[in-house]
């Protein structure tokens, strides 16, 4: 397989991870308020998490299976770009589609961060892998995360009650569904 690309918007760099993010990621991801809003986290998230789940991705991507980067804020002058986030696709080739996921750490949220990593694993789904079909799952109880889907175009496709388990926590948790078809993409203003 290619080598992973890095993307880059105006504010962010989306990059590859590497075993040096580790630390940060626990750090951004031991977050209660996080994991409560997302499928595959667990709280708590320590090292020895972020270390299993880096090391997973990019086999991950060798397979064609999913592209996952890691979303870094650029600052305003020449340093380094400073991991907040992640984003990414898992792959249905069959299909022709993907399920974009994301999240971003707490003290980045209301900043646009997602929007604009959305917009840029949007633009790569669509013109880089080829996809026909991007789709999006949030829980009911995270509204923010809809506003992201719906301000980058992507619209309602479903409601699921009672869609998956959180398993640390046995609750059964209702998710909106949202689709975005490349044609829809291609033709925005």
């Amino acid at each position: 397989m290619i080598p992973q690309p890095t993307l880059r918007t105006s504010r962010l760099e989306l990059r590859q991870f590497c075993p040096a993010d580790e630390q940060r990621v626990a750090l951004l991801a031991n977050d209660e308020q996080l994991a409560r809003n997302l499928r595959s986290f667990s709280y708590p998230y320590d090292v020895e998490d972020a270390r299993n789940w880096i090391s997973e991705l990019s086999s991950e991507w060798d397979q064609g299976k999913s592209v996952v980067f890691g979303v870094c804020l650029r600052p305003a002058d020449s340093g380094p770009a400073k991991l907040v986030g992640a984003i990414g696709i898992v792959l249905d080739r069959q299909s022709n589609r993907g399920e974009l996921g994301y999240w971003v750490g707490r003290d980045y949220w209301g900043q646009g961060i997602a929007t604009e990593a959305c917009l840029s694993m949007l633009d790569f789904a669509f013109s880089q892998l080829g996809l026909n079909k991007v789709t999006a799952e949030c829980l009911v109880r995270n509204p923010a995360s809809a506003r992201v889907l719906e301000k980058v175009q992507m619209r309602q496709e479903g409601y699921f009650e009672n869609h998956f388990r959180k398993n640390e926590t046995d609750e059964y948790c209702d998710v909106r569904v949202f689709g975005l078809l490349r044609t829809a993409w291609n033709a925005r203003t």
